[in-house]
């Protein structure tokens, strides 16, 4: 037998559904947010070596590689090798990598003409990204004999005394871009107490 419900006794009940109802809503609508597991985000992480062969890959061409992929390669790299001991594996062959790019004297125009924007542009990069990785690791730092210096950096572009009398020797690029990078070593008895970039 059903009782009947009164008016007042009815509203309680559909405001109990109502609020049961609501709370089970808002339950289901407070999704977690998914957390990959850190093995999985570590492996979509391009690694040192993969960053490593990224700037291989572009600078062994003739080209300019401007490319966002490029510069996350090179930050990447460059933030990786400090610190490492000059044997490690990747120090190795990130400073094999940059010899084969610190002397202007001997960059490849791959046939295009010396006056070409691409292939300047492209050179200037590569200088830059070969300097900072020979600094970085130690290659080139001061205290070096300057003998060892040029025998990386080929033969300077020309010398200059400051105002203080002090000799430098400069690692130009040359090119009919309005401006080329160039890196100043500083010299006192034979060897290199100061490496200097310059934008002339």
């Amino acid at each position: 037998m059903k009782l009947p419900l009164s008016l007042p006794h009815l509203r309680s009940v559909v405001l109990l559904l109502a609020v049961a109802t609501g709370c089970s809503r808002a339950q289901s609508l407070a999704v977690e947010p998914v957390v990959e597991p850190p093995e999985q985000q570590a492996e979509e992480r391009p690694t040192s070596t993969d960053d490593l062969a990224e700037l291989k890959r572009q600078l062994d061409r003739i080209g300019d590689p401007r490319t966002k992929q490029f510069a996350l390669a090179y930050k990447r790299l460059l933030a990786d090798l400090e610190g490492r001991p000059s044997n490690d594996p990747l120090v190795v062959a990130a400073v094999a990598m940059a010899r084969r790019h610190a002397a202007p004297v001997v960059l490849d125009f791959g046939g295009h003409a010396w006056w070409d924007h691409t292939v300047n542009r492209f050179n200037q990069q590569r200088l830059g990204m070969a300097w900072s990785i020979l600094r970085t690791t130690g290659t080139l730092k001061p205290g070096m004999g300057v003998t060892t210096a040029l025998e990386i950096l080929g033969p300077p572009a020309h010398q200059y005394v400051d105002g203080d009398g002090r000799l430098w020797i400069r690692i130009a690029y040359r090119s009919p871009m309005h401006v080329n990078p160039a890196l100043d070593l500083l010299i006192v008895d034979e060897r290199v107490v100061e490496f200097r970039d310059v934008l002339y």
